[in-house]
């Protein structure tokens, strides 16, 4: 399991308020590098578990596609099907937001607010670093 920090309660209500906020956005899911759901807006546990072990599994063929073909970090997979389409963004090397949207859905809309949610993330994980959940702090 991954040994990133994370206030689950802090993160689970940033997904909450973008799931809320874009309609075309049907779920939002933070899944850690051995492919576990940490936090979810899905509200069914085994499509958690089966999207979480999917990004778990592809996280080698997306290592050995940047390596191969040579792009650099790659920033999100998209997979577009007949009902739904699934948006893969990494946040950390240990750590994927996977957001699950409507068929119709215009991809760059969704893109857009993924990247930024996956940066508030980021942010979230880097203050549980330097003050880990829980920890008090002292004002002056």
């Amino acid at each position: 399991m991954s040994h990133i920090p994370l206030d689950a309660r802090d993160l689970e209500e940033r997904l909450q308020e973008v799931a809320l906020r874009v309609r075309e956005i049907r779920g939002l899911l933070l899944v850690d590098s051995d492919g576990l759901p940490l936090v979810s807006t899905l509200g069914a546990r085994g499509l958690e578990d089966s999207l979480a072990a999917f990004t778990g599994a592809i996280q080698a063929l997306l290592e050995r596609a940047r390596q191969d073909f040579q792009m650099g970090p790659l920033n999100l997979l998209r997979l577009a099907g007949r009902d739904r389409q699934i948006f893969v963004v990494p946040v950390t090397r240990g750590l994927f937001l996977l957001g699950v949207a409507e068929t119709g859905a215009t991809p760059s809309t969704v893109e857009a607010h993924l990247v930024a949610l996956a940066r508030s993330v980021l942010e979230s994980v880097l203050e549980g670093l330097v003050r880990p959940p829980g920890a008090e702090t002292t004002e002056g």
